[in-house]
């Protein structure tokens, strides 16, 4: 994913992307400080040399998958939000990705039933829409190496770059590389 849809899915809720001080919750001054850097960073290339201090943010990973996935991402992250605000709790990120052609959102503490069931509620979404486009038609699985997601449309251009790339046999029909969703 490239860093403007990272950014903007990080400041949709900022303290879920923050980290901890010390293995305790941030208080209001870090959180503060993290805010202010965040949008500092955001605008301004100076500001990128600096770190978050005093801060280890498990979000070390960024958010490995497609642009296409922007959407379904922002859904759940404000729903955890949502019930997060409710319960005064912070659910914190550690890694999103994409992983056997599906989304994958690992958070750090989230204890409540209501917040799993919606990580999995969009985690069985991420098999609907194009990882690179963003799509919901005519999607399936791309299944020759990497799993993942993927419209036919783009599927067809992918298939058509390795193919000329040598990264798929002469020989190997499309029908062997992607199959589509079952409804």
């Amino acid at each position: 994913m490239n860093r403007e849809y990272a950014d903007k899915l990080i400041s949709l809720y900022p303290e879920m992307f923050m980290g901890v001080v010390d293995g305790k919750t941030p208080n209001y001054f870090h959180k503060l400080y993290n805010r202010v850097l965040f949008e500092l960073q955001l605008n301004f290339p100076y500001f990128k040399q600096f770190e978050y201090k005093n801060v280890k943010n498990p979000f070390k990973f960024g958010f490995s998958c497609g642009n296409g996935w922007v959407d379904i991402i922002s859904e759940l992250i404000l729903k955890i939000k949502e019930i997060n605000q409710k319960t005064g709790e912070v659910t914190y990120a550690f890694q999103v990705k994409e992983k056997f052609g599906g989304l994958r959102f690992y958070p750090t503490n989230a204890e409540s039933t209501k917040i799993w069931d919606i990580i999995s509620e969009y985690e069985k979404k991420s098999f609907e829409v194009c990882e690179f486009t963003g799509s919901t038609k005519d999607v399936g699985l791309w299944r020759y190496g990497w799993y993942q997601t993927m419209s036919k449309e783009y599927a067809l251009k992918h298939y058509e770059i390795k193919k000329d790339t040598g990264r798929i046999p002469t020989g190997v029909p499309f029908e062997d590389c992607w199959i589509p969703n079952k409804i």
